[in-house]
Parts: structure tokens; C-alpha cells; sequence
């Protein structure tokens, strides 16, 4: 019963920790279908690296070892579920095999179309590849599933499509509309910058003066968890002039 407690708190320590660090999916896949093995694994590649003495050498090997891309495409074809291949086509993704990573994605869609994995998979695949267009697509059928999925990192990636794509004024409409949804400094930044590379300096300058001074009467531990962000906004406002 100990023993049973014992692994339970640690894999839910190491799904914590994966989503503070925004980890890749997989390794989501990895600490909960194959506990207590996988987060093992993750604790050894990824965390362990956070334990190291101040100053001193890294305590783990320069080039940790985790699950082979060979392996994971042993573990999709033997068990092809959803999970299994979304591992293996992340992992192509993550090694620059993006055509076959695509086709990983098409596999996942096929059986479910609203897979918000697959969808950001495939489309961030597309804009490796120079097929704007069709990550916007992709994109797009995710916005309207969860615009906010993985904290607008999927919403950055759809603007950033649409600018590829020559779509810009649609793309800072989309910025836009996340910075100020979210309210957080970092997304203000992003946007900013677009805006600065559409030579909309006057307004580039309003948005960051408006996020630094939030910033400046936010609480204290958002100002913590925002400090080097406010510190680029205000590099870029000083470049601005």
C-alpha cells in the first residue's frame, strides 16, 4: 500500500513538473501509460538536470538517454492506438522528418478529427515544410476547438502561419485578441513585436506601455514569473525610440 502511494505521488510530481516546463506531449504519454517506468525515465532525463550542486558538474550525462525514435515506432506498430502514434509522430517532428510525421498526423486524424494534438502536430509540420496555407488551415480547425490550447501557444503558431502566409493584418488580429484575452506581459511582447515588424511603431510603443505598467501593479508573484519578459519589453520599447 506505501509502495503503491509512493509511486503515485512521484508520477504525479513529474506530471507537474512536465507541465510547468510545457514539455513535449509525449512526454505526458511516457510518465502516465508507462508508470511507474516512465517517469523514472523523465526524472532521469529531464528533471534530474534542475539537481544539480551550484556551480558544480551536471549530474547526469551530457546526452541522456530516453526512448529511441526506433522504439516508438516499434510501440505504434505493435499497439497503434491515438497515444502511441501521436508519440511516434511527435518524435519525427522533434528529429526534422516532417513529411513522415505528417503522415503520423493524417493517421490520427483519420480516426479523430478534433485531435488537438494532431491538429498542432501536423500544422507546425506544414510551416517546417512551407505549406502556410494548409497550417492555417489545420490551425484554424483548432481555434475553433480550443483557441487557448497549450496557454495560445497554438494561437502564436496560427499567427504566425497567417504572417507566413501573407495574411498579416489577420495575423495581428489574432495577437491582438490573445494579448488581450490572456493579460499576460509575454503575449503583449509578441504582439508588440509583430506590430513592430508591420511598422506599426505607435501603436507597438501603446502596447507595451500599457502591459509594463499592468506589470508594474500586478501581484507580487506574477511580477516574479514575469520579470524577464518585462525586461524585453522594455528593451524593445527602448529601441522603439
Amino acid at each position: 500500500m506505501l509502495l503503491y502511494i509512493l509511486i503515485t505521488a512521484f508520477t504525479i510530481w513529474m506530471i507537474i513538473d512536465a507541465a510547468k516546463r510545457r514539455a513535449e506531449y509525449y512526454w505526458f504519454l511516457i510518465i502516465i501509460f508507462f508508470a511507474p517506468l516512465g517517469g523514472l525515465v523523465y526524472f532521469f532525463v529531464v528533471k534530474l538536470k534542475d539537481l544539480r550542486p551550484a556551480g558544480g558538474e551536471p549530474v547526469v550525462a551530457a546526452k541522456p538517454v530516453g526512448p529511441s525514435l526506433g522504439q516508438l515506432r516499434e510501440l505504434a506498430l505493435e499497439s497503434p492506438s491515438i497515444a502511441n502514434r501521436l508519440a511516434y509522430g511527435d518524435a519525427l517532428r522533434e528529429s526534422g522528418k516532417y513529411r513522415e510525421a505528417v503522415t503520423e498526423y493524417e493517421f490520427m486524424l483519420h480516426r479523430d478529427s478534433k485531435c488537438k494534438e494532431a491538429l498542432h502536430g501536423i500544422a507546425l509540420c506544414h510551416i517546417e515544410l512551407g505549406a502556410f496555407a494548409d497550417a492555417v488551415e489545420r490551425l484554424s480547425q483548432l481555434m475553433d476547438i480550443d483557441a487557448r490550447y497549450r496557454d495560445f501557444r497554438a494561437a502564436f503558431d496560427y499567427a504566425e502561419a497567417l504572417w507566413l502566409d501573407g495574411r498579416r493584418e489577420l495575423a495581428l488580429e489574432v495577437l491582438e485578441d490573445i494579448a488581450t484575452t490572456s493579460t499576460r506581459i509575454e503575449h503583449s511582447l509578441a504582439f508588440a513585436n509583430y506590430l513592430a515588424l508591420a511598422e506599426d511603431i505607435p501603436k507597438a510603443r501603446t502596447v507595451l506601455e500599457s502591459a509594463l505598467k499592468d506589470y508594474e501593479q500586478s501581484p507580487t508573484f506574477v511580477q516574479r514569473r514575469d520579470r524577464g519578459s518585462a525586461r524585453e519589453a522594455e528593451k524593445l520599447l527602448a529601441q522603439l525610440g
